[in-house]
């Protein structure tokens, strides 16, 4: 982020998460949760710059207030 904070984002393509999710569900587990997941149709950099860069825009990083 431009005040330096670094936030780990899971990045996957459509495929992958199925797999993932799959995998789960067959080992037992009844849900599929992950933080900050992002599905892209394909992996590049300019695809994973792109979509941060919009996310930023929104305000989609910013701090959940809590109530």
């Amino acid at each position: 982020m431009d005040d330096g904070t670094l936030i780990q984002l899971n990045i996957g393509d459509p495929v992958r998460f199925g797999q993932e999710v799959q995998a789960g569900f067959t080992s037992g587990k009844n849900f599929f949760a992950a933080k900050h997941l992002i599905i892209l149709p394909q992996i590049t950099e300019a695809a994973i710059r792109t979509v941060v860069d919009q996310l930023i825009g929104r305000g989609f990083f910013e701090p959940v207030v809590q109530r």
